[in-house]
């Protein structure tokens, strides 16, 4: 009787365990993420909201060492994109930032509009969606890549 049980047991948790719905990256990679960099007076934090109509807003930021509360933008986007091949293919639409080189962020109304040429910028997505990285283009000299990760 004891060993009928353990294989009804057994057998229900391999079929309630296997999964057979396949991930959908439009939907994973849905939502908001962050990626942090940490500079000698503040942390820069770059935000994008993917949103599921195909649409992404993203915003670059400040905050003080350490803080979780923003100083003030630096940067702003409004764009489309796309999942690929595990990458992330996103097209700025509209682009804003900080013309006034005396300030290193301030209030978003701040900001100008400026042509961006509707710019592609591509990131990998790791395998089970938990992060993504900007991918470096040619003759273009980047950080060492800093992982965006989801936190809504």
């Amino acid at each position: 009787m004891n060993t009928k049980l353990i294989y009804i047991c057994i057998t229900a948790f391999l079929l309630l365990g296997c999964n057979d719905e396949e991930v959908n990256p439009e939907r994973t990679i849905t939502g908001t993420w962050q990626s942090v960099f940490r500079l000698s007076e503040y942390d820069q934090v770059t935000t994008f909201e993917i949103i599921p109509d195909g649409t992404i807003k993203g915003s670059v930021t400040l905050r003080q060492k350490g803080s979780r509360v923003d100083l003030g933008y630096s940067s702003e986007f409004i764009g489309i994109y796309s999942v690929e091949d595990s990458k992330l293919i996103v097209t700025r639409n509209q682009f804003s930032l900080l013309v006034d080189t005396k300030l290193q962020y301030a209030d978003k109304e701040f900001l100008v509009s400026v042509e961006d040429g509707n710019t592609i910028m591509e990131y990998a997505i790791e395998r089970d969606f938990s992060k993504f990285y900007y991918i470096c283009g040619i003759n273009e000299i980047c950080t060492p890549p800093k992982p965006f990760v989801k936190i809504d």
